[in-house]
């Protein structure tokens, strides 16, 4: 890599330090492009000349962020067999992390609202941070199609509307919760636990149920 080539990559990535500090502090709506360019010390046009505008940035922001938070669900959930155990823990692990991130959950909110404008990006943008989050959410895939394959995890959802739905779900419960604080944390977690119910296979209801028979001492007919 050339000299002139990490000077670009050094600029680039202290500019979305710089979005990313003022996302942080002062929120979504404060984000500007003369803010960013105010704290990162460039001028608009230098900012211009790394990103085609400000919708461009802030879903670069989104994606570097979503791997950031596929990894750290991943790293979670990966010391338990069950697919359904691994899908309460992600659950979990999804408030843990949003409690620490609020800001990111509200663009996250932004993009469930208004869908992600991937024709956006350009190709070099989006194989450098779409497409690892394409390969990092597989982990998330493995958990229910590992669970549908155990017997822990309902065999007649579809996998991929389910992954979608479920998290679209956690963070709109998420967003009343952590922005708006309209209910508390318990609330978050009665409703995950009625989604964790819904997907459990109805086997696994019933091998605890006998298993608690046993345990009274009373015999299954």
């Amino acid at each position: 890599m050339t000299r002139k080539e990490k000077e670009k990559i050094f600029k680039r990535d202290h500019i979305l330090d710089s979005a990313e500090e003022i996302l942080k502090n002062d929120g979504l709506k404060n984000l500007s492009m003369e803010r960013i360019a105010v704290s990162s010390e460039f001028t608009r046009q230098t900012i211009y000349a790394y990103f085609k505008n400000r919708e461009e940035l802030l879903l670069i922001l989104f994606l570097k962020e979503s791997l950031v938070r596929w990894k750290y669900l991943e790293k979670a959930t990966a010391g338990h067999d069950r697919g359904i155990k691994k899908l309460e823990i992600f659950g979990n692990s999804y408030y843990n992390y949003y409690k620490k991130k609020p800001n990111y959950l509200e663009l996250a909110l932004y993009y469930d609202n208004y869908g992600i404008p991937l024709k956006l990006l350009r190709k070099s943008i989006f194989n450098e941070f779409y497409e690892p989050n394409t390969s990092a959410r597989t982990f998330f895939r493995d958990i229910f199609i590992k669970g549908q394959e155990e017997g822990s995890i309902r065999k007649d959802i579809d996998v991929e509307c389910s992954m979608g739905y479920f998290c679209i779900a956690l963070r709109a419960v998420l967003k009343e919760v952590i922005c708006l604080k309209y209910m508390k944390k318990e609330s978050f977690f009665e409703f995950m636990k009625i989604m964790i119910d819904g997907f459990t296979a109805r086997t696994v209801d019933r091998e605890a149920g006998l298993k608690n028979i046993r345990k009274a001492g009373i015999k299954n007919t």
